[in-house]
């Protein structure tokens, strides 16, 4: 039985740059501790992205990070195809408003 885990996801583009990262810990939903297979999810409501490849690195480590005892570095990956023209790598909801003063 390990009773110091933490499970860990960053998703990162393609060029490794990373997006973002958190843990169970960092979410409060420590895992107190892990005895034999499990599973654990990370669910997204929203993919803020554009189009493109992102990859994934998932992480079992101690709660301080400082012995990793699995890891999936760059192995998974996730395609994102927006139908929309914006550019960039994040969609940021936009609102217009018309100001017009005569």
């Amino acid at each position: 039985m390990i009773t110091d885990v933490a499970f860990a996801v960053e998703i990162f583009d393609e060029s490794g740059v990373r997006l973002m990262g958190t843990t169970t810990d960092v979410l409060e939903q420590y895992i107190h501790a892990v005895k034999g297979q499990g599973e654990v999810v990370f669910g997204f409501d929203h993919v803020p992205l554009m189009d493109g490849r992102y990859l994934i690195t998932v992480v079992i480590h101690t709660h301080d990070g400082g012995t990793v005892y699995d890891q999936r570095e760059f192995e998974d990956s996730f395609q994102v195809m927006n139908p929309g023209q914006a550019r960039g790598t994040v969609y940021f909801p936009v609102k217009i408003e018309h100001i017009f003063s005569f």
